[in-house]
């Protein structure tokens, strides 16, 4: 069983790719609660590399109509 809800942020090893950490020089692993993204995680069976729901620069959107608004035919689902 999880303790999830949580996130750990961790210094960015080398390793991490640009494309995971961005700017920045952390990255961060989160165990969710949410039944929907949790049982696809334990689906995979990996881990799953996401970001917020935000476009580059924005503040991250909380509202499924806002986050419908700004990326549908964007990006292949949304959950």
């Amino acid at each position: 069983s999880s303790p999830g809800p949580v996130t750990w942020v961790f210094p960015a090893a080398d390793e991490v790719p640009p494309w995971i950490k961005g700017d920045y020089k952390t990255v961060a692993i989160r165990v969710t609660d949410h039944p929907i993204a949790r049982q696809i995680c334990e689906s995979f069976g990996k881990p799953i590399v996401s970001t917020s729901a935000n476009l580059h620069g924005q503040s991250p959107l909380n509202n499924y109509a806002d986050v419908i608004k700004a990326f549908e035919g964007k990006v292949d689902y949304i959950v």
